[in-house]
C-alpha cells in the first residue's frame, strides 16, 4: 500500500542527547525493561507531539553518538543471536495533543548499507482504530499508568518499540536481510500524521557500522565533519 503524505507548516524543534518524552521517574523508557532514556534524538513539533529515536548497544543500552549519527559495531549481541545494534523509539501525543483515534504513526528504515542512499521500508498506522489494524492492537501502546509514573502525568498515552534491523517485520513489508557484520550507514525514520494524512512531526537519525567503534570513543572531539555531515542531513 502506498500511502501519500501531505506537508503541513508545522514547526518542529529537534534536540540531541535528550531524554526520551516520556520517561519513567527513574529516568528509563516506558516500554521494554531497564532501557536507559538517555541520548535520545527528540522532535517536538509546535502543536506538542514528540517522537524520540536512539540507536544503540543492546546489551548494556548505551549509545554512541554525534548528534543524530549514532555508532554501532559489527557482529552480534552477547547472545549471539541478535545484532550488536538495537533502535529504541517512541511517540507521545504531548499533554495537549488529540485523541488516539486521531493519529497516524510511521516507522521506515532503510535496508541500503550505502552511505547517503536510502531505501525504506516500513508501515504506517494508526495509533487506534477500533475497525482495523492499529498500534494499539499490540505491545507498542501504552497508556499513562497514573500520577507519578511518567515524568509528565499529563501525556495521556504513549507508543514505545524497542526492535533491531534483522526482526521479521521488516523482511514482510520488503527490507532486505540485515547483515549485521557489515560496514554501512542505515537511516532510521518515524512520523505522525493526522488521518487525512498530513504530516505533523517526522524525524530522523543514522545508525552507522563500523569496525572499529573503539577509535570513536577516543576520536570524538576529532569528529567536527561527521558532526557537521550530520547537521547537513538534518537540514535537507
Amino acid at each position: 500500500m502506498v500511502v501519500v503524505i501531505s506537508h503541513a507548516a508545522h514547526a518542529a524543534t529537534i534536540v540531541n542527547d535528550a531524554p526520551s518524552v516520556p520517561t519513567l521517574l527513574n529516568g528509563d523508557a516506558f516500554y521494554g525493561s531497564g532501557i536507559p532514556g538517555d541520548d535520545f534524538t527528540v522532535g517536538t513539533a509546535d502543536t506538542g507531539e514528540t517522537l524520540s529515536l536512539k540507536a544503540r548497544e543492546r546489551s548494556t543500552g548505551i549509545a554512541t553518538n554525534v548528534g543524530n549519527v549514532y555508532y554501532w559495531q559489527p557482529g552480534l549481541a552477547p547472545d549471539n543471536v541478535n545484532p550488536w545494534g538495537q533502535i529504541d523509539m517512541s511517540f507521545s501525543p504531548g499533554p495537549n495533543g488529540l485523541a488516539a483515534t486521531e493519529y497516524k504513526v510511521g516507522i521506515y528504515v532503510d535496508d541500503d548499507p550505502q552511505s547517503g542512499v536510502a531505501s525504506f521500508h516500513g508501515l504506517t498506522l494508526p495509533v487506534s482504530d477500533p475497525s482495523g489494524d492499529s498500534w494499539d492492537d499490540g505491545p507498542s501502546f501504552y497508556t499513562n499508568p497514573g500520577p507519578g509514573q511518567w515524568s509528565n502525568d499529563s501525556i495521556p498515552y504513549a507508543l514505545g518499540e524497542s526492535t533491531h534491523l534483522a526482526f521479521p517485520l521488516w523482511q514482510l513489508v520488503g527490507a532486505d536481510l540485515f547483515n549485521p557484520y557489515a560496514s554501512g550507514e542505515y537511516e532510521i525514520r518515524m512520523l505522525v500524521t493526522d488521518l487525512n494524512n498530513t504530516e505533523i512531526l517526522s524525524l530522523s537519525i543514522f545508525a552507522v557500522v563500523v569496525p572499529e567503534p573503539s577509535s570513536i570513543l577516543l576520536g570524538l572531539t576529532g569528529m567536527a565533519a561527521l558532526g557537521f555531515i550530520g547537521w547537513r542531513r538534518r537540514s535537507r
